[in-house]
């Protein structure tokens, strides 16, 4: 088995007041060579694996099935469109992307290497951070999101805005 990476995913809803959970899973390095649509439909899997043995707890079991609902809906209706965006720290949104795309044509541009001190020890690991957005096909989009990010020995939710035109 190849080394973990971390892999977010992060729903972009609009109009909700309630904070929605971001999913973060390790995920195997061989994904790299999976496309963009495996990847995200292990990140959408609620059940435990091999890396991940907690499983999702009952609100990103909700979150999962809710983004796994989007692409079905975009599957089948003309006028939704579900978008997936891969987040780097201070950079814009790199996308769209496409499901059918293979991971590591894009892996230079969406991953980020991270470190972390663990039992006094530096301990890097890659990390790729996405969000998805769904959208009735109207105009303009105008969203906010949160993204996780790294303050000192602490992780702080920021806020970030995206323009899309339609």
């Amino acid at each position: 088995m190849a080394k973990p990476m971390f892999v977010s995913l992060d729903a972009l809803i609009v109009n909700e007041n309630e904070e929605t959970p971001k999913l973060i899973k390790r995920v195997d390095e061989s994904y790299l060579s999976r496309t963009f649509g495996d990847l995200v439909n292990y990140i959408l899997d609620p059940n435990p694996d091999a890396l991940n043995p907690d499983g999702y707890n009952i609100n990103e079991k909700e979150m999962a099935k809710k983004i796994s609902d989007w692409f079905s809906e975009a599957s089948t209706d003309d006028q939704v469109d579900v978008t997936l965006w891969a987040i780097k720290k201070d950079e814009q949104p790199i996308g769209p992307l496409s499901l059918t795309q293979t991971v590591s044509d894009r892996s230079d541009e969406i991953i980020t290497i991270k470190t972390e001190t663990l039992d006094g020890a530096e301990v890097k690991f890659k990390h790729l951070d996405f969000l998805v957005q769904r959208d009735n096909n109207s105009g303009l989009g105008i969203s906010a999101y949160m993204q996780l990010e790294k303050e000192g020995s602490l992780y702080v939710m920021k806020p970030h805005i995206m323009i899309s035109l339609y």
